[in-house]
């Protein structure tokens, strides 16, 4: 059998040197932000977890984000926080550079059919329900009815169950200023938990302006302000005011 120097693992396993971790624990993954009950899947999920941290005495732990570091020392009170970094994920800038933004933003509005004058509102997620679509189209209809006199329109990127948020938008009387998309491929357009969120370095990088809330990993880099915003995503009335001010 073949030894190596070094086991730098991305993944739950039993053993390594350096764990990686893009996400939270798992149980506080199934109850905070599933909001289900263990499983035995989970159950087995959590014991291999458990053992990857708790073998070896001087494993270093690499987190995403603050947000990941924060949960995992938590969880394990008695890890030396010394051992664990964090050291963020990047996109390569240049990609989003080397275009027109404006052309772009132009070429975007004609394929939706999005009049130049309204604002535009990009939501980006493979699972609706966890990046918390629900309160964000509660503050846009709060937004609708005290701002009446402006337009939006609602992008939304990505693949996940659209028929009760279809049901939803209609019901908050928002449902005409609402897109689908589907899946569209890297390149074509320039984010209730996410550990980081590389679409807010990606939208930051097209000069876009971007609302994170405190349960995404990136709010650790936004400063609020004109083009950043901080706020909680589950008060529909923050993402209202802060609609609001991005929209003077």
């Amino acid at each position: 059998m073949k030894s190596f120097d070094l086991i730098h693992t991305h993944d739950r396993i039993f053993n390594a040197d350096v764990y990686t971790m893009h996400g939270i624990l798992h149980r506080a993954w199934v109850h905070e932000v599933r909001k289900k009950g263990m499983s035995l899947f989970d159950y087995s999920t959590e014991l291999v977890e458990s053992k990857l941290v708790k073998n070896g005495k001087r494993k270093k732990f690499i987190a995403v984000s603050t947000l990941v570091k924060e949960k995992f020392l938590q969880a394990y009170n008695d890890v030396d926080p010394a051992r664990v970094s964090v050291i963020h994920p990047g996109v390569d800038v240049e990609k989003f550079h080397k275009y027109n933004r404006q052309l772009c933003h132009n070429e975007v509005r004609r394929k939706f059919n999005i009049d130049p004058k309204d604002i535009t509102i990009l939501f980006v997620s493979m699972n609706h329900d966890i990046k918390e679509l629900d309160y964000l189209m509660t503050g846009l209809a709060r937004f609708k009815s005290k701002y009446p006199e402006k337009r939006f329109k609602l992008l939304i990127v990505g693949k996940s169950s659209d028929r009760k948020y279809i049901h939803l938008a209609a019901k908050l009387g928002i449902g005409d200023a609402v897109i689908y998309t589907g899946v569209i491929q890297n390149g074509e357009i320039a984010k209730r938990c996410d550990t980081f969120g590389l679409t807010v370095l990606e939208a930051m990088a097209a000069s876009l302006p971007v609302i994170v809330s405190e349960h995404v990993g990136a709010k650790y880099i936004i400063q609020h302000g004109k083009r950043q915003n901080k706020t909680y995503a589950n008060e529909a009335h923050g993402l209202e005011v802060t609609l609001q001010e991005k929209t003077q």
